[in-house]
C-alpha cells in the first residue's frame, strides 16, 4: 500500500502522531509519504524541535499570504506536487480549505488513485447558504472517496452538507507530547495549589475563543479562584486589564514551548475552552492526558468526545449557565480530574493510530 498525506504546515504534534503511526505500521507500507504546504503559517510560530520518522516534502509554494477571513490559516498556493502523486495509492489530505489540496485531489481522482480528506469541521461553525452547500456537496463528494472525521460534530456537518454516512469513518485527533503517556503520569502534581480551583486557558487571546467575555463572567463567580492564561494575541491588552483589577488571582504567560505545556497542565486542575468557533480543540486532548478537567463551550468540536464525567460543557450566551457549570466543577474537581485520567487510552495517540490504518487499508482495498 502506497500513501501520500498532505498537511498545510510542519507542527509537532502531528509530527508525533506520524512517528508513532510509522514506528506501529512501517512494515504495511510499500511508501509512506507526507507533504506539506509550508514549513509554517503566519498565525503559528511552532517550535519543531522533533525530528521526523517518516519521508516528507515541503512543497514550493508561489504564494503565502495571511487569510483576512480567518485568523486561523494563510492562503497558500503550491507546486511541483504532481510527480509525487503519480505513483501512490491513496491521496490524504489533512483538510480541504486549501485549493492545493482540492486540485491534488482531482488530479488523484483523474488517475485513479483512491482520495481521502480528514475533516474537522464543526457543524456550529459557519452557517451555510443553500446554494454554497450544494456546490459545496457536489465538489467534495467528486473529489474524495472517504472522509474521516475526529467525532460526531464534524460528522454531523458531513451529513448536513449532504455526504454520504457510507463514506465517513471516525479515526479520532490526536494531540501526544514527545513524552510517553505514562512520562506525562509521572510528572508531580505537588505544586497544585489545593485551596482552591486552578482554572487554565491555553490558546490564541483573540475574538473567536471567546476568552475576555468568558473571564468578565468569571467576576461574579464566588470564591476567588487562580487563573492562568497561557498565549498571546490581539485581545492581550483586554486580559491584561480584565487581570489588573479582577478580584481572582491571575498569573499571565506568554506562549510557552509546546513540549513544557504537560507542567503547566499538571499545575492546574480544568480547562477552560469558551471558543465561539473551534472545529475540534486539541488543547482539551492535552488537558485529558495530563488528568485534567474540561470546561467548554458548546461548540467546540471534541465536547462529545471529551468530556465524559470530567467536565461541563456550557450554553455559550448564557452567563447564568456558565456560572452553574463552574460552580460544579468548583464542588467536584477531583471527582472531574479522576474521570479524565480514566479516558487517556480513549483518546490516545496508539488508539487513533490504529483507527487511521485501519481506515486506509479499508479503502485501499474497497472495489
Amino acid at each position: 500500500m502506497k500513501v501520500i498525506i498532505s498537511n498545510n504546515a510542519i507542527v509537532p504534534y502531528r509530527t508525533h502522531f506520524l512517528n508513532m503511526f510509522f514506528s506501529k505500521y512501517k512494515g504495511e507500507f510499500e511508501k509512506l509519504l507526507v507533504l506539506y504546504l509550508t514549513h509554517s503559517e503566519s498565525i503559528r510560530n511552532w517550535n519543531n524541535n522533533s525530528e521526523a520518522e517518516f519521508d516528507s516534502v515541503v512543497l514550493d509554494n508561489f504564494y503565502q499570504a495571511r487569510n483576512k477571513k480567518t485568523t486561523t490559516s494563510d492562503i497558500i498556493l503550491n507546486r511541483n506536487f504532481i510527480k509525487y502523486l503519480k505513483s501512490t495509492d491513496i491521496f490524504l489530505s489533512l483538510g480541504y480549505s486549501y485549493p492545493t489540496y482540492l486540485v491534488m485531489a482531482f488530479f488523484s481522482k483523474i488517475k485513479g488513485i483512491k482520495t481521502a480528506c480528514f475533516c474537522e469541521t464543526n457543524i456550529s461553525d459557519s452557517k451555510r447558504s443553500i446554494l454554497k452547500s450544494k456546490f459545496k456537496k457536489i465538489l467534495l463528494n467528486s473529489l474524495y472517496d472517504r472522509f474521516f472525521v475526529p467525532g460526531i460534530n464534524a460528522e454531523d456537518y458531513l451529513l448536513d452538507l449532504g455526504i454520504s454516512k457510507n463514506k465517513i469513518v471516525t479515526i479520532g485527533n490526536s494531540a501526544p507530547f514527545s513524552i510517553s503517556q505514562e512520562e506525562i503520569n509521572y510528572i508531580s502534581d505537588d505544586n497544585v495549589n489545593r485551596s482552591t480551583l486552578n482554572l487554565l486557558y491555553v490558546g490564541r487571546l483573540s475574538e473567536e475563543k471567546n476568552i475576555v467575555n468568558a473571564l468578565k463572567w468569571i467576576e461574579f463567580f464566588e470564591p476567588s479562584i487562580n487563573i492562568t492564561i497561557v498565549g498571546s494575541g490581539p485581545l492581550l491588552t483586554s486580559v491584561e486589564e480584565l487581570a489588573s483589577y479582577s478580584k481572582h488571582n491571575y498569573k499571565l504567560l506568554d506562549n510557552i514551548e509546546r513540549e513544557k505545556l504537560p507542567y503547566i497542565y499538571k499545575s492546574n486542575d480544568v480547562l477552560l475552552l469558551p471558543s465561539l468557533s473551534e472545529t475540534w480543540g486539541l488543547v482539551a486532548n492535552e488537558a485529558v492526558s495530563c488528568g485534567m478537567a474540561l470546561f467548554l463551550s458548546e461548540h467546540v468540536g471534541c465536547a462529545p468526545e471529551l468530556i465524559k464525567n470530567n467536565g461541563e460543557v456550557f450554553e455559550l450566551l448564557n452567563k447564568s449557565d456558565f456560572l452553574r457549570k463552574l460552580g460544579l466543577i468548583y464542588e467536584n474537581i477531583e471527582n472531574y480530574k479522576e474521570a479524565s485520567k480514566l479516558l487517556q487510552y480513549d483518546i490516545s495517540a496508539e488508539k487513533n493510530a490504529t483507527l487511521l490504518y485501519d481506515a486506509l487499508r479499508d479503502l485501499y482495498e474497497d472495489n
